[in-house]
């Protein structure tokens, strides 16, 4: 049991250490971005927090498996390093139990990560989106103009309807085979991001077959996958 405590001690406060290590430099990087704009909207520090705060979340889940590599590796050293790994097997304990004794630490990782990505990362995000669209300036809330992008295969002309991301107007999407052709054209006038996916409304199409081409429309189309709010932002 004071074995059992001992590693499982050895690897949580290095996965942890790591997991802060790894946080803190994405925070970081990201806020290097953001805190010009967050202060010219005279949110002050508390938006910054806020931000920050909103953020982690998605941050958690995108460096929580590399935590736990990283830590498992320094604790593995620190281990051979003071010869405790020879020490252990020289009283039978296998390899078998010395895992054993580590993976609460990866369960308990997996978990958090789990619960990043599946309930707190997509909510955080949305008030996120919601509070950065509702904090821009008057003066800045002119959609810009259509852009390019490339999703996949799929080539995308689109216009930003709102602040968020989550909204586009102007919708033309050219779908293409694995050669690079175009096999279909689809049109809409908005669309909006609901979570799995972009709902178009009320778009045409333009399917290319052997035979020629072939139009109809449809009251709705669900597109996926298509960019996340804020990779529209981005744009």
């Amino acid at each position: 049991m004071i074995l059992r405590k001992h590693l499982l001690a050895t690897v949580g406060a290095r996965v942890l250490a790591a997991l802060v290590v790894l946080v803190s430099i994405l925070q970081v990087l990201d806020l290097l971005d953001v805190t010009t704009d967050i202060l010219s909207r005279k949110l002050g520090v508390a938006g910054v927090l806020y931000y920050a705060t909103l953020r982690l979340p998605s941050l958690i889940a995108q460096v929580a498996p590399l935590s736990v590599l990283a830590g498992c590796l320094f604790a593995f050293t620190q281990l051979a390093r003071e010869n405790a790994v020879v020490a252990l097997r020289s009283t039978g304990v296998s390899a078998y139990q010395l895992l054993a004794a580590m993976a609460p630490v990866a369960l308990a990782v997996a978990i958090a990560h789990l619960v990043c990505v599946q309930w707190i990362g997509p909510r955080a995000e949305q008030a996120l989106d919601a509070w950065w669209s509702r904090t821009t300036p008057p003066a800045e809330r002119t959609a810009p103009g259509p852009r390019s992008f490339r999703v996949g295969a799929d080539i995308v002309t689109a216009a930003m309807g709102d602040r968020a991301g989550r909204e586009l107007t102007g919708v033309r999407i050219y779908r293409r085979d694995a050669q690079g052709r175009l096999v279909e054209r689809l049109r809409t006038d908005s669309a909006a991001f609901q979570g799995d996916g972009w709902r178009l409304v009320q778009p045409s199409f333009e399917t290319i077959a052997p035979g020629g081409v072939r139009r109809g429309a449809a009251n709705q189309i669900i597109w996926r996958p298509g960019p996340q709010p804020q990779d529209v932002r981005a744009i």
